[in-house]
């Protein structure tokens, strides 16, 4: 696939097109990790990267559905999706390395060989972490009553984190990850944090068209205990960034949350998006003032303050047909 752009010829280039192709393109985003302002990747359709001015996906990672991608570091990270895990070693990406039929949702990499993954075993056909040692994916054990699914993984140091998933918390001590269930809050899909004192989880049910507004739940450990920091009649959350003293939170028909002073508030929906199309994740830039947020149909945003602008938004052109120099047509998976 490929984005598709008009060329107006003039004498001087001697262009005899009137359409070029620039080949990259890509149709969805479930996750980002931006390293700096001007090495951002992300994980959908395709693997994906953007140098801050364009985004473009890696024409030989197609094949596979992306649902995770982490870095630690520049030229080094991992992404994942169903039944495979791939390595990003000094900017290029390997092979991808089989995980049998289970599929991986989030992935959380500290460094070379120190990391992180969540989702669902095939084996059990329950919700699963897997961690990365001498380069191979192995299987955390996990005590308590597991959910079908860990949708997100956050790990405060190689001796601490916490996934969720469904009705449940899971919480790594350093030696195992323990889960506990809260019936009461349901539908968590996001975990960040600053440290193992200021964790937070987000989730909330998703909206109903005509029937149910949703819920937008935010929740804070302390260290010690949890607490509902912010819950209100909004569509449901699938993401959350924080850094100091500041944080985002996004999901679906395009709310957004902000962090200011230990307070979360809704700053309304600054995202277009509906039951159809939503906000998949949301990351700070490091050493920049403002985040990033994705949506599953390839649209990004930068989020400053109370504001949101989009950055990106490509149409994705299946095919293209040129009848003369001055008349063709274009088919695109949305809209044109």
């Amino acid at each position: 696939l490929g984005r598709a752009r008009p060329v107006i010829p003039s004498a001087q280039s001697g262009a005899a097109s009137a359409l070029t192709a620039e080949v990259g393109g890509f149709s969805g985003i479930a996750d980002l990790a931006p390293v700096s302002a001007t090495d951002i990747h992300a994980a959908g359709s395709r693997l994906i990267h953007s140098d801050g001015e364009t985004w473009v996906a890696d024409l030989g990672t197609s094949g596979h559905v992306y649902k995770a991608v982490s870095f630690s570091a520049p030229g080094y990270g991992w992404a994942a999706g169903p039944g495979f895990a791939i390595e990003c070693r000094d900017g290029a990406w390997l092979e991808p390395r089989s995980m049998g039929d289970s599929a991986v949702y989030d992935l959380h990499v500290l460094g070379p060989d120190v990391a992180w993954a969540a989702g669902w075993d095939s084996a059990s056909r329950l919700a699963a972490i897997w961690r990365l040692r001498d380069g191979v994916w192995l299987l955390d054990p996990v005590t308590g009553d597991l959910p079908n699914l860990f949708t997100r993984i956050w790990m405060a140091s190689p001796s601490e984190g916490w996934a969720v998933g469904g009705n449940s918390i899971a919480r790594f001590d350093g030696t195992s990850w323990t889960t506990s269930r809260h019936q009461e809050w349901g539908a968590l899909r996001g975990v960040a944090g600053t440290g193992p004192s200021d964790v937070w989880v987000v989730g909330g049910p998703e909206p109903a068209p005509f029937v149910d507004p949703g819920a937008s739940r935010v929740l804070h450990f302390d260290g010690t205990d949890w607490r509902v920091a912010f819950d209100q009649a909004l569509g449901g959350l699938a993401d959350i960034a924080v850094r100091e003293d500041e944080g985002y939170a996004v999901g679906f028909e395009g709310v957004v949350l902000r962090l200011r002073d230990g307070v979360w508030s809704s700053i309304g929906r600054l995202i277009e998006a509906d039951r159809f199309y939503r906000v998949t994740s949301v990351a700070f830039v490091p050493g920049q003032a403002y985040a990033l947020a994705a949506m599953d149909d390839g649209r990004v945003y930068r989020l400053a303050g109370d504001r949101a602008e989009l950055v990106w938004d490509s149409t994705v052109f299946t095919g293209i047909a040129l009848v003369s120099t001055t008349l063709g047509w274009a088919l695109s998976a949305g809209d044109p």
